[in-house]
Parts: structure tokens; C-alpha cells; sequence
């Protein structure tokens, strides 16, 4: 078997599409789907069989998105039932796919801005790591289609079960259950941005055995007043933590983004442990106090000039103990950032997702679930090549993989074979992206997914020929 079946059998558990045929046809098509990443199905699948296959999978009726997702956070919650380790870290994120409709009958809904006039599905997903930040996967999923007409109800008005924010809460309550079910225990440390700064995610994370790290977006009332003062003039933490000494200082790695190269930031570390006052938006109704640590990392003269430097404050549930702990919250709240080479790789980068050009929201859908399952595991592979380059290659690509990757960088690079030396996971991953166009240093840091996604390209190609003279297959004459 190799390495792509492998990892299709392991990515999907089977039972879930209520058949054994359709749990081996999804395998099928999602180890041919990792091996040449694509947005459409021709793209995928070159042999006419397997394309009316794939199609007939994607339009069936006798399953739907939900149970292909059941399938795959199962398979997320058994490799954690693997990890031996203190905790697991939890991302939400989301994000929308859009998608062509011109006709207008593919069960799309609006996405961004009304007067661009987009179309697409929106998603939400919680994306599981271990705690040194290896993808384990899809711990749950939500997609959906926004109704066309507009909503009369004023946002804060309504019910957190009619908004789109209740799955911040929604989801990791969906990872923790598929957990439980396969008697996973290991404690979850979410990780969320300023987009889940909301009254109703603090009062969750207050009562949940999990932990949570949410980036501040909104000052927030000390819960006790300050003797002497007046009750309209209670503290905020703002200004509570402007009166806080520095706990320490540490140095954070900043990626690089449009117009800012990568740097090296040193941050002061200042930590509260304070209660804070939950209030609705609409009538500030008092919803109650919870306890809270604060963390805070601020830039100091390490920016450049005209860059906005780094200043995050962070509320947290987990217990933060002495400076160590402190700087844990802040390491593991830049691990968040993995959510978002995800996206771009799900949505545009190898697996082009936005292109597809199916024609019902189900198939979309269903499509769509398996690309992210795609998009992750290649994300995992390039996370592990950067931060464990010395492991055997072997641990992630098979035996015809590497031996046509040496065939063709030989060739590529007119360098003679190294006999004896045992070929490492990094050096075979930045072999493979200099396939795909990598330049090293100059391309601005290690491999990206593109590069290695074109050089996987050819490698799974020359590894295919290679497997079937293995086996005895004769070129046609």
C-alpha cells in the first residue's frame, strides 16, 4: 500500500456513509486527491472512469456533507487517542469558499461585502494540533449558505443561536464530544482570535474543564469596584494593567506578512489575575463576573519603522502559575497562526477549492470537506519538516516517493547520488520544492506549499511509473 492510501485509510473513519462501498470509494478518491492536488474534479481525476466516479460520489443523495465530516473528526479524535501529552491545542477560524453561480441555482449564498456582490459557502472549523503544534486534524466542521435576503433584526438583538458567532462556542463543544466518545480525555487549550472577544465565549470558557486563550477586542470592567470611588467609575483592565510591573521579556517570531519581512520581536510579559464584568452588548445586562488571567505581550523597540508593533492581550483560563506559564500562554497563542496556512492552502494554494465547478451546494460541500482534509495534511508535512527536519523521510513519504524524488533532483541538479547516508525528512522536502521552483534563502524562508505542491506534482508522477514496473507492467507496444 502506499503512502497516499495509507494516510486516505487513516484520515476517514469507515462506517459513517452507511455503506463499505462508499467508505472505499471516499478513500480512493482521497488518496488520488492528495497525490495531485486540484480545484475540479477533471483536474483530479485524468481517467474518465474514475471522473464519472467522483461525480456520481459527490451528487448522491443517500449522504451528505455532514456524514463525510463524521468521518473525518472520528478519525481526528482516534490519532489524538494516540498523543500522550498534558494537553491539546484547539483553533476556530472561518472563513467562506466562494464559488461562481451565474445562473443562481447552486444553493450559494452571499459572502462579503453585499455591494461586491460575491457568492460562496461560508465556514467555520476547528482545526486540532498537538501541543507542539503538529496538525491533527478537523476536530468539527460547519459550512453553510447565507440567505439571500437581509436580515431585519439588528445583529445585537439577536439570539446567539441565530448568529454565525455561536460557533465559536458551538464547535469546540462538538471537538470535546467526538473527544469523549472515543475516550479521549486529554484536556484542550483553544486559541482564539479577537473575533471570539464576545460576552458568551468568556462565560463559556469560565465553565469549561477545557482552557481558553482569547486575544482582548474589547476593555472590560473589573468585576470589584475601587474603594472610594464612585460605582459608575470602575476600574478597566486597560488601566489596571497600565499600572502593572513587567513581568519579564522574552522574543517572538513574527511572520512575515504584505509590505513586512519576518523579524524577530522582543516583548515585555506582564501579567493580572483579575474578575471581569460580562455584559451584553444591546442593554448591557449584567450576565455575571468571571475569573480571568491576563497576559500581556507588548513590542519594545524592536518594530521597524512605520510597522504597527506587536501588542496582544490575552485573556486565558488556564492556570498561570509563575513567568513560565505566563510565556506559554503567549507560545501557544502564536500557534494560532497555523489555522491560517490551512485557509490559504484549502481555499487557493494547492488545493484551489474556489475553483471548483460543481453545482449544488451538497456536492460543493462534500468536496469541500475533502480538500480541507488535503489542505491540513500537507500543512503537517511542511510544519514537520521545518521543526523536526533530522526525522527519517521515511516516517512520511514511501519508498517509490523518495526513490523518484532522488531520480529527478539528480537529474535536476546533476549531482551525484550520496550511497549510505540516510535521506532526512527537511532535506527531502526542500529537494522536492526545488522541483517546484524553490531557490532556498531567496524565495524569503523555508518551502512554501506551492513550490512543494509542483514539485510533488512530478515526484507522484515518476513515483507511479516506477510502482507499476515494480509490478510487472508491460508499456504498451
Amino acid at each position: 500500500m502506499d503512502a497516499c492510501t495509507h494516510w486516505a485509510e487513516q484520515e476517514l473513519a469507515p462506517g459513517e456513509l452507511g455503506h463499505a462501498d462508499r467508505d472505499a470509494r471516499v478513500v480512493a478518491m482521497l488518496a488520488t486527491m492528495v497525490r495531485k492536488p486540484a480545484g475540479t474534479v477533471p483536474a483530479v481525476f485524468r481517467v474518465r472512469a474514475q471522473q464519472r466516479a467522483a461525480y456520481r460520489f459527490l451528487q448522491n443523495p443517500k449522504f451528505s456533507w455532514r456524514d463525510v465530516a463524521a468521518a473525518q473528526q472520528r478519525a481526528t479524535a482516534l490519532r489524538a487517542r494516540e498523543i500522550d501529552a498534558d494537553y491539546l491545542l484547539g483553533i476556530v477560524d472561518g472563513s467562506s469558499i466562494a464559488h461562481t453561480d451565474t445562473i443562481g441555482d447552486d444553493g450559494v449564498g452571499p459572502i462579503g461585502a453585499i455591494a461586491a456582490g460575491g457568492h460562496g459557502i461560508k465556514t467555520s472549523f476547528a482545526l486540532l494540533l498537538t501541543s507542539a503544534g503538529v496538525e491533527l486534524g478537523v476536530g468539527a466542521l460547519a459550512l453553510w449558505a447565507r440567505p439571500d435576503t437581509a436580515q431585519q433584526t439588528p445583529h445585537n438583538r439577536r439570539a446567539l443561536q441565530e448568529k454565525e458567532s455561536r460557533w465559536w462556542i458551538e464547535l469546540p463543544v462538538a471537538t470535546r464530544a467526538a473527544l469523549d466518545a472515543e475516550q479521549v480525555r486529554t484536556r484542550i487549550w483553544w486559541q482564539f482570535d479577537r473575533e471570539g472577544d464576545m460576552w458568551p465565549v468568556l462565560e463559556h470558557a469560565a465553565q469549561s474543564r477545557d482552557w481558553f486563550t482569547v486575544r482582548q477586542k474589547h476593555d472590560r470592567r473589573l468585576a470589584a469596584s475601587v474603594p472610594g470611588l464612585d460605582s459608575r467609575y470602575t476600574l478597566t483592565v486597560e488601566a489596571a494593567l497600565a499600572t502593572t510591573p513587567v513581568a519579564g521579556e522574552t522574543s517572538v517570531l513574527v511572520r512575515a506578512a504584505r509590505g513586512r519581512p519576518a523579524r524577530v520581536a522582543r516583548v515585555a510579559i506582564t501579567v493580572l489575575y483579575v474578575g471581569v464584568r460580562l455584559r451584553t452588548a444591546w442593554k448591557h445586562q449584567h450576565r455575571g463576573d468571571v475569573p480571568l488571567t491576563v497576559v500581556r505581550a507588548r513590542e519594545i523597540g524592536t518594530s521597524s519603522a512605520g510597522a504597527e508593533p506587536l501588542d496582544w492581550t490575552l485573556w486565558t483560563t488556564a492556570p498561570v502559575k509563575d513567568f513560565a506559564d505566563a510565556l506559554l500562554v503567549v507560545r501557544n497563542y502564536t500557534l494560532r497562526f497555523r489555522i491560517e496556512g490551512v485557509h490559504y492552502g484549502w481555499k487557493s494554494g494547492c488545493c484551489e477549492t474556489e475553483h471548483a465547478q460543481l453545482e449544488s451546494f451538497d456536492a460543493l460541500a462534500k468536496w469541500a470537506v475533502l480538500q480541507l482534509s488535503v489542505s491540513v495534511h500537507r500543512e503537517a508535512l511542511l510544519h514537520r519538516a521545518r521543526t523536526e527536519p533530522d526525522l527519517p523521510a521515511d516516517v512520511v513519504f514511501d519508498h517509490d516517493q523518495i526513490e523518484a524524488a532522488l531520480l529527478l533532483y539528480r537529474e535536476h541538479r546533476a549531482v551525484p547520488s550520496s550511497h549510505g547516508k540516510a535521506l532526512t525528512l527537511g532535506r527531502l522536502v526542500t529537494m522536492i520544492a526545488e522541483l517546484g521552483g524553490y531557490t532556498g534563502k531567496s524565495s524569503g524562508g523555508p518551502p512554501g506549499i506551492k513550490t512543494f505542491g509542483r514539485g510533488m506534482d512530478v515526484v507522484d508522477v515518476a513515483a507511479t511509473v516506477l510502482r507499476l514496473q515494480r509490478q510487472g507492467s508491460e508499456p504498451p507496444t
